[in-house]
């Protein structure tokens, strides 16, 4: 998966090109136009399209606009459209493509600790009461949590990140 952003002074074209990857094209600010043989698409900062591999498209900004891509192999991707299709720009699309590009190991973490963290606390936690008869043997569960976190927040200042990163691969 490869994450870019690209600056689109008023009047930029991508001219007509194709790509080994899905992509989903997202104009984080200003309006973008993709163009196919067959349709257009205007994409505000609400809209994303989907653009499948392979396929033959130009993208145009005629104000000033910044595009977000997200590039998606296709053996990996979740989804199986073949045509162009544009979705909602959710929050959460934003959140994965904000203006420093964040890696994806960032969201794995947190999409990971929070399943196991979120999703296993109720059912840990009464296992931890039988188990020891102790109404407070849930807080073991919590502490592991905040020792978790302890970790990786100090692990985190030692990593200093490139300023001019434009480009992030998972």
């Amino acid at each position: 998966m490869i994450v870019a952003t690209f600056p689109m002074p008023a009047g930029s074209v991508f001219d007509w090109h194709t790509h080994p990857e899905h992509q989903l094209a997202w104009a984080a600010s200003g309006v973008l136009t993709v163009r196919t043989s067959s349709a257009a698409w205007v994409l505000p900062p609400t809209r994303a399209l989907w653009i499948p591999a392979g396929l033959r498209h130009e993208t145009l900004s005629s104000g000033a606009a910044t595009m977000r891509s997200l590039y998606i192999r296709p053996e990996l991707s979740p989804v199986s459209w073949t045509v162009p299709t544009p979705v909602t720009a959710s929050p959460l699309l934003a959140e994965m493509m904000p203006p420093r590009v964040r890696t994806a190991a960032f969201s794995l973490a947190f999409v990971t600790a929070t399943a196991i963290f979120g999703g296993f606390t109720p059912a840990v936690s009464t296992f931890l009461i039988e188990a020891t008869g102790n109404k407070a043997a849930p807080a073991l569960w919590l502490s592991l949590a905040a020792a978790i976190s302890l970790s990786a927040a100090i692990l985190a200042r030692r990593v200093s990140p490139h300023a001019g990163l434009q480009t992030a691969m998972a």
